[in-house]
């Protein structure tokens, strides 16, 4: 009921879907729109936005990935190891936003809890000062940027701490007309961009907005909050979790199509599978569900770790990847899955040291595929999904160091999912303040 009276009264407050704006006499227009890769699936392209895709897949055709990986650099360096070059440099607001990359792979932008985003760039890992943004009031970043491209070039879209959708051109000032678009509350989910390049993000306080190009809100829907960064299916439909434990499908114009409850709380990003026309959410409580696009869950598929019996609520788990047949997923119970998508059977786990907050990212080389994925325990790991005859799991299992903290002893957490390079470089932040290019050697 919640869900159809915000669709109501955004009706009623703008009168028509575009249109509406905070501003009153603006209206919406799509000159300029922004683009984005339109391709499903691990086709090749800049790893633009969190989780790769449209589908939020995670997962790209990348051969050169591998899991003996060694450092190419650190920003700031920091002079200790596993990057002792470079003369050390004060660490920044902490990482837990996610880098992605712009369409030339020249830059990577990433943000910051300092409210800084910072673009550097991935020759050398130094800092473009062509670029200089700032949340206002320095508010902190924990949104994951979505680079797309425009007539006259960048255009990075961002969800800030202060409850705005920036967008920005590639020196970091404000987009023509309307921008930034308020949406209300710290922004921690990621943005992603429509075919006609609208650009939708959503906010704590629950507000789910479709801004146009000019930076004018399309529509506003309201639930509670929301953390989850949406899915977009074939026909464009949004596909996002809240905090009111519902996955829920949206038009891309605004209307509601359908909600589907789970046993709890959805902060993760569901993915779409192309392949099957489904939709994959894990809730709060460690369930995962596979929804069909009328909304029903799959009765034939189930995941409730085996790990959490008795106790599911322990075991919160980061945004799934879909490469294949399978899910891979990060869990707060300090385990790696890999999940049959068509049963949700456990096909092998991977334990840590510690909790897993970051996403998964896979390269795909064949049938080979390498998932990248921090942990809480310091490490980033660079797993082989690979299992015997009798469904042993041999895979090979690489870590790269990223340590304590500077004077700490304390593991710095890994909570930025990795962005991978089609070079085969994979970018990731860390709790020490500091950004990391991780290399094949």
């Amino acid at each position: 009921m919640r869900r159809e009276a915000g669709w109501l009264a955004t009706v009623l407050l703008c009168g028509v879907w575009v249109g509406c704006s905070s501003s009153g006499p603006a209206t919406c227009s799509f000159n300029d729109p922004p683009s984005f890769p339109a391709a499903s699936g691990p086709t090749p392209h800049p790893w633009q936005k969190f989780r790769y895709d449209h589908q939020n897949t995670g997962a790209v055709l990348n051969p050169n990935v591998v899991n003996n990986p060694m450092c190419r650099w650190v920003f700031p360096p920091s002079g200790k190891s596993p990057c002792p070059s470079g003369t050390p440099g004060p660490a920044k607001g902490r990482f837990a936003a996610s880098p992605v990359l712009n369409s030339t792979e020249a830059r990577i932008y990433i943000g910051s809890t300092d409210g800084t985003l910072y673009a550097l760039n991935t020759s050398d890992g130094t800092q473009n000062t062509n670029f200089n943004f700032s949340t206002l009031g320095t508010e902190p970043i924990t949104s994951t940027a979505l680079l797309a491209t425009r007539d006259n070039g960048d255009a990075v879209y961002l969800g800030g701490g202060d409850g705005l959708l920036y967008g920005l051109t590639a020196t970091g000032s404000a987009l023509a007309d309307y921008w930034p678009a308020s949406i209300g509350n710290l922004i921690s989910a990621s943005p992603t961009v429509g075919n006609d390049g609208t650009v939708y993000v959503a906010s704590l306080a629950g507000l789910l907005a479709g801004v146009c190009p000019n930076g004018v809100e399309r529509f506003v829907l309201s639930y509670a909050g929301i953390q989850s960064s949406p899915a977009q299916g074939a026909d464009a439909t949004l596909y996002f979790g809240a905090d009111d434990s519902q996955l829920h499908a949206v038009q891309p114009d605004g209307p509601v199509k359908w909600t589907f409850s789970a046993a709890g709380p959805i902060l993760a990003a569901p993915v779409f599978d192309a392949d099957t026309n489904s939709i994959y959410v894990a809730d709060n409580y460690g369930y995962v569900f596979k929804i069909g696009t009328d909304g029903k869950p799959d009765p034939t598929f189930a995941f409730p770790p085996s790990a959490c019996a008795g106790n599911v609520k322990a075991c919160p788990p980061s945004s799934p990847a879909l490469a294949g047949d399978h899910l891979y997923l990060g869990s707060s119970n300090h385990n790696l899955y890999a999940i049959d998508k068509v049963t949700g059977a456990i096909v092998w786990t991977v334990e840590t040291g510690d909790a897993i907050e970051s996403s998964p990212a896979v390269a795909i080389n064949g049938d080979q595929r390498i998932v990248v994925v921090g942990s809480n325990d310091g490490n980033v790991y660079f797993v082989e999904d690979k299992v015997d005859s009798n469904g042993n799991f041999i895979g090979n299992v690489g870590t790269f160091p990223i340590g304590p903290a500077v004077g700490s002893s304390p593991a710095t957490a890994v909570r930025s999912s990795p962005a991978i390079g089609s070079d085969g470089t994979v970018y990731v932040g860390a709790d020490d303040g500091r950004v990391y290019a991780i290399a094949p050697q």
